[in-house]
């Protein structure tokens, strides 16, 4: 909670290996777990006032590549600027790692450690930057800025960006805060959003049919560059819009297909059918009844027998 807060986002905090000092890929920090309780607490302060501040940016990170010594004197600097932006968000028992701040802003201070310029060494409780893991994870950084209030069930009600707000308020209800509400949390999430996230699915087949697996088959493949789709989106068309889910990105495409409707006139057809009858037959072994598919990644529905079965596994220790 202490690490999300001054991160100004959702953080975790796992254990590292013993005697090795403190850093976070920008998604977890970890933390020396033989070190006491306040070095602890200290460590993950700097760490998280240091994705808030944006001083683990992807320019920054990819600066600090293969450069120890230069990754070593950054910190040193950022540190402690890091540090007085999140001060008064640091409990009363952190307010002395704040200190005097020579830079104004991460790009400074990545100026400032490259020059020759002698600069204090950073403290123990500094830890250190892995840039190669935050290159890794993506990291982007954030801006410091203040914590964003939460909304009442009225308000997430009311908001056009929240996804499922009944969802959300059933989920409260019924599990509260503990182990299972967290459960059954994940389990009741919305599989994906338009407004991006979400599991892909153009990436990975959601239906399997009683032979063969879905993607067995040739596979129709578009050889139009990005470039040439985006300039037809330039020209004026008619029909319906639909999104595109993009696998390399994580989110969806806006408006990015088009289905236009087009109806024949007499006479216009281009597939006339000679054999009706050779079609209708070939049409009926496809099979129109609906089947069920268990154990699915992806649906509407929760499979009960997997979800028990998933949870004696999880007590049994397997």
């Amino acid at each position: 909670m202490l690490a999300s807060a001054l991160a100004n986002r959702p953080l975790q905090v796992a254990a590292c290996a013993p005697g090795q000092a403190a850093w976070t890929d920008g998604k977890v920090v970890f933390v020396d777990a033989a070190q006491s309780h306040h070095e602890q607490l200290r460590a993950l302060a700097v760490q998280a006032s240091l994705l808030s501040a944006g001083s683990l940016t992807g320019e920054i990170a990819a600066a600090l590549v293969r450069r120890p010594a230069l990754a070593k004197r950054y910190l040193a600097v950022e540190g402690a600027r890091a540090l007085s932006v999140a001060a008064p968000l640091l409990p009363p028992s952190l307010q002395s790692l704040v200190a005097r701040s020579l830079s104004d802003s991460p790009s400074a201070s990545l100026e400032l450690a490259r020059s020759r310029q002698p600069l204090p060494e950073a403290p123990a409780s500094f830890g250190t930057i892995h840039a190669r893991q935050l290159l890794a994870r993506g990291e982007q950084g954030t801006t410091a800025s203040a914590p964003a209030q939460p909304k009442t069930l009225v308000e997430l009600a009311e908001d056009p960006s929240t996804d499922a707000p009944a969802q959300q308020s059933f989920v409260g209800e019924l599990g509260g805060g503990g182990a299972i509400g967290k459960w059954l949390s994940k389990m009741l999430t919305a599989v994906r959003q338009l407004g991006g996230g979400g599991s892909p699915g153009a990436d990975a087949p959601t239906h399997w049919t009683r032979g063969k697996r879905r993607g067995s088959r040739a596979t129709l493949m578009s050889t139009a560059s990005t470039g040439a789709v985006e300039d037809s989106r330039a020209q004026k068309t008619h029909g319906t819009k639909y999104p595109e889910w993009d696998v390399h990105a994580q989110r969806y495409r806006m408006d990015w297909c088009t289905v236009s409707e087009v109806e024949l006139q007499p006479g216009e057809a281009r597939f006339p059918i000679a054999d009706r009858n050779s079609l209708r037959r070939a049409l009926t072994r496809l099979g129109l009844g609906i089947d069920r598919y268990h154990r699915q990644a992806q649906g509407d529905d929760i499979d009960i027998d997997a979800v028990i079965e998933s949870r004696i596994e999880l007590l049994a220790g397997s």
